[in-house]
């Protein structure tokens, strides 16, 4: 009898105290809501269409503007918002800028995106259209991005041991 009670002890999965875990635990391991969206980073303030040529698209590109996805926690602020879109796009910083979705059809064209601009309120506002930001003072510089803009950092070669300069 003893010995029947010692295997059910050991060897028991449908009891009554028994809990199924896969072995991780979650607790304190909450994850942060997030999205991603899209924008496109326009040069001129007159635009009143997004680019369509391949030509066009490169030079935003060359330029450190164009399209490009930025992540956001949904419970960012304006303005955390506003400083994780010009660190994506720092030529946006000289001129400032408007949020525009574009509308196909007969009324085509740009129309302004209102309200808070938080995280949550553009995922909910833009969906999985593109976002485009129109330069608001002035056209924007469609020369390409200088080194100088860009973080330069001394990494140490593997076979010479002598550090050389970097760009990321």
């Amino acid at each position: 009898m003893r010995q029947a009670q010692e295997h059910r002890r050991l060897f028991s999965f449908g009891g009554r105290n028994v809990k199924c875990t896969n072995g991780k635990s979650n607790k304190g391991k909450e994850r942060k809501p997030t999205c991603t969206l899209k924008f496109v980073a326009l040069s001129e303030m007159a635009t009143s269409k997004p680019p369509s040529k391949i030509r066009d698209k490169t030079a935003l590109l060359n330029a450190g503007l164009g399209e490009a996805s930025i992540h956001f926690f949904l419970d960012m602020s304006r303005l955390e918002c506003h400083d994780k879109i010009l660190e994506r796009f720092p030529k946006l910083k000289e001129t400032g800028y408007e949020m525009l979705l574009f509308q196909r059809g007969d009324d085509s064209g740009f129309v302004n995106i209102g309200g808070p601009q938080t995280a949550r309120w553009l995922k909910d506002a833009a969906g999985y259209a593109k976002i485009y930001l129109r330069p608001l003072q002035k056209d924007v510089d469609m020369g390409l991005i200088d080194s100088e803009d860009e973080p330069q950092v001394e990494i140490c070669h593997i076979k010479c041991h002598t550090l050389v300069s970097a760009y990321l």
